[in-house]
């Protein structure tokens, strides 16, 4: 009989994969549409036999433009607004709340999918970790913010996990069984180490951290970040609070 790592296995060819488990992706936004658009266009374009749907959280942005652009789209794209920007965590939060499927994906709103095999060999990478204890996967990238993550310093195409470092949410997957057992993401100020707190967190549930070696995405970076920065020079200190507040969060776990 075969094993469900079997079957998955079987029905992935050529970068797509046909299953029967949905897949919820997760994009909170605060302005910058030009950016958001072209992540959901590829998205789609590249999502092939892949039964998905998308949640953009609308993180206060100034333009409501964006639901007359995905309109057409209506039927798995699900838009929800923030009257006020709430924040990162709290944006990824109203999608986990919101949406219905096991499995999630939070996605940065400046990555661009740009092959049909990144979605089917994230699902294949968090499916094959499953008894390994692996609580949360992420795609490899040309730009994540830590190394050990960009495609030029990973060249084996082999899955790893990650012993001490932690992984930015600019693509990371997992179950919504990781979510009932560790709790949501801490909702910092605007935005910054909520991911560090929440891999920190899940650690001491005795989850462990993967990268898949064969799903890529391109991120942009900070893309809304430095925008938001440059409109609010005032809040140039938020990430370093927000810092202090995650090892604050983190000293309290140990």
């Amino acid at each position: 009989m075969e094993d469900n790592k079997t079957k998955i296995a079987k029905t992935i060819k050529q970068g797509t994969i046909n299953f029967n488990d949905p897949i919820d992706i997760i994009i909170p936004y605060h302005n910058e549409i030009g950016c958001l658009s072209k992540c959901v266009e590829s998205i789609i374009k590249f999502c092939k036999n892949i039964e998905y749907n998308i949640f953009l959280i609308n993180d206060g942005s100034e333009s409501e433009s964006v639901k007359f652009f995905f309109k057409p789209y209506e039927k798995f794209i699900k838009i929800i607004d923030h009257s006020v920007q709430k924040g990162f965590g709290a944006s990824v939060n109203t999608g986990l709340k919101t949406s219905l499927a096991n499995k999630k994906v939070i996605l940065h709103s400046d990555c661009i999918v740009n092959n049909m095999g990144w979605l089917g060999n994230l699902y294949k990478s968090f499916n094959g970790f499953k008894k390994q204890n692996v609580g949360i996967v992420c795609s490899k990238t040309n730009n994540s913010g830590t190394k050990i993550l960009e495609l030029s310093d990973v060249d084996s195409k082999a899955d790893i996990i990650l012993q001490k470092s932690y992984i930015p949410f600019y693509c990371a997957m997992f179950d919504v069984s990781l979510i009932r057992q560790c709790g949501f993401l801490k909702e910092y100020p605007y935005f910054g180490y909520e991911d560090e707190e929440f891999c920190f967190r899940i650690k001491k549930f005795n989850f462990k951290i993967g990268v898949s070696g064969e799903s890529y995405i391109l991120h942009q970076g900070s893309k809304t970040i430095t925008s938001f920065l440059a409109k609010n020079p005032k809040l140039n200190n938020v990430i370093g609070k927000n810092k202090d507040l995650c090892k604050k969060d983190i000293i309290a776990l140990m």
